[in-house]
């Protein structure tokens, strides 16, 4: 198994000597401020969870800008309907209560369906 590349192939090479401000773990030019690219919500943990573990704290914050389409579609949605209906149509779902579930918007019955 192979480690995947965590940065473009010129920001792994040692003599690379230019700021890089799309890489998560590169400051702010002049700041030593965390990256634009971390979420706000992360900004005071990202440095020492990165001093501790570089790889494994881009790699988290890499994949908090990941999406998924179908599970974003879904939960649209879910948001048009009241929260008892929501809630009960994901019980149907998740319990495989087909009939039930046949009343789910079509983007909610797909995200299921993928899952299976």
């Amino acid at each position: 198994m192979t480690t995947p590349r965590l940065h473009p192939p010129d920001t792994n090479r040692p003599d690379t000597n230019r700021p890089d401000t799309n890489r998560p773990d590169a400051a702010s030019p002049g700041t030593g401020a965390p990256p634009p690219t971390v979420p706000s919500a992360y900004r005071d943990g990202y440095p020492p969870g990165r001093a501790a573990n570089p790889a494994l704290a881009d790699l988290y914050i890499r994949h908090t800008m990941l999406g998924d389409p179908l599970a974003d579609a879904a939960v649209a949605a879910l948001a048009d309907l009241d929260q008892r209906t929501a809630h009960r149509l994901i019980d149907a779902g998740m319990e495989r209560r087909d009939d039930e579930f046949a009343a789910a918007p079509p983007a909610v019955r797909h995200f299921f369906a993928a899952l299976s």
